[in-house]
C-alpha cells in the first residue's frame, strides 16, 4: 500500500511540473485586427505613481502603426514583482526593442496589455507588418487608421 502510495505521489508530482502555458498561434491578420495599437517601441522602467494602475511599464515610442499618432509613451500593465510567476506569464527585458500589438485592458483606458507571446514582433520583421497593412487597406499609408 505504501509504494502504491509513493508512486501515485510521483507521478502526480512529475505531470504537475511538467504543466506550462499553452498558446493558441494567431493568424497575421487576426493578431493585427485584435491590436488596438501597433508600435515600434523600446520598452522602458516599472511606473509606480499611476493612481489604481500599481503594476505597469511604459514603452518609448518610436513609431505608430495603428493607433493614436504623435504618442511618445504607451504605458502596459504587467504582473506584480512579488508575485510567484506562472508559466503563462510573458517576460520582456527592459531596454528590449521591437513591434509591438497592444490590447487596451479596458476601451479608452490608454492602458494596454500583453496576453500572448506573438504580441512582439522583432524589428526585421516591420517589412511584413507594412505588408499586412497595406493588404489590409488598399492604398492607404502605414500608420493610418
Amino acid at each position: 500500500m505504501a509504494g502504491t502510495k509513493l508512486f501515485l505521489s510521483l507521478m502526480l508530482m512529475f505531470a504537475v511540473s511538467s504543466l506550462s502555458a499553452m498558446w493558441i498561434k494567431l493568424s497575421e491578420s487576426e493578431l493585427l485586427k485584435d491590436s488596438q495599437l501597433v508600435i515600434k517601441a523600446v520598452l522602458g522602467e516599472r511606473i509606480d505613481h499611476v493612481p489604481g494602475e500599481p503594476h505597469l511599464r511604459v514603452f518609448h515610442v518610436e513609431q505608430v502603426f495603428i493607433g493614436e499618432q504623435g504618442i511618445s509613451e504607451v504605458f502596459f500593465r504587467v504582473f506584480p514583482p512579488d508575485k510567484p510567476l506562472s508559466s503563462s506569464d510573458l517576460i520582456f527585458l527592459e531596454g528590449q526593442k521591437g513591434i509591438w500589438f497592444l490590447k487596451e485592458t479596458r476601451p479608452g483606458s490608454k492602458i494596454y496589455f500583453l496576453d500572448h507571446p506573438q504580441r512582439f514582433w522583432p524589428v526585421d520583421r516591420e517589412p511584413r507588418l507594412l505588408e499586412l497593412m497595406e493588404k489590409k487597406e488598399p492604398g492607404s499609408p502605414a500608420g493610418a487608421n
